[in-house]
């Protein structure tokens, strides 16, 4: 039997770099399973996206100058609002407000993401922005606030859900069980 001109290493590298190949792919494989299995609950029921619309005033429904993480609806209104904020349609929706409170300076801001409801549960995923280091803001105070309309009927057929508010980092800010 004779060898091959390279004395057998050329075998060795092919073989080599074939284990190396195999190894990554499996990395990814494994990376994907984990990645697909981390995007649903325990108990193996899908997340469902809640539509809803940003309210085009929020300023009508400053709360105070604490942060706030509210879910307003028909039964509550009067005890955050002496009045119903205008055009707010009680019979047919629910509100969320996420309020960060009175900031000094308008680099401050807030946002109402996404809705997702997996059984009784609506996790509201909120983007909170802070000033950014080297940029000029003008010193005045503001209350970075963001409201989602969610129709009722994108929430049936529940009538009450425990309400779960989480930054865009996944940390609770607050949680509320609320009839509606």
């Amino acid at each position: 039997m004779s060898r091959p001109p390279d004395g057998g290493r050329l075998r060795w590298r092919e073989s080599f770099f074939f284990y190396e190949e195999m190894k990554i792919i499996w990395c990814l494989m494994v990376f994907s399973f984990v990645w697909a299995s981390s995007n649903m609950p325990a108990n193996g029921e899908e997340l469902k996206k809640i539509a809803f619309r940003s309210v085009p005033k929020p300023d009508l429904w400053i709360i105070g100058e604490n942060p706030a993480f509210l879910v307003v609806t028909g039964k509550n209104t009067s005890s955050y609002y002496r009045n119903p904020p205008p055009a707010a349609d009680f019979a047919n929706n629910l509100y969320l407000v996420a309020a960060l409170g009175l900031k000094p300076s308008p680099g401050y801001t807030i946002k109402i993401e996404q809705l997702q409801k997996e059984k009784d549960k609506i996790t509201i995923k909120i983007k909170i922005g802070e000033p950014q280091a080297k940029k000029g803001y003008a010193q005045v105070l503001v209350h970075p606030i963001s409201i989602a309309e969610v129709p009722l009927v994108n929430l049936r057929p529940s009538t009450d859900c425990t309400f779960v508010f989480k930054d865009q980092y996944g940390k609770q800010l607050s949680s509320l069980k609320e009839a509606f």
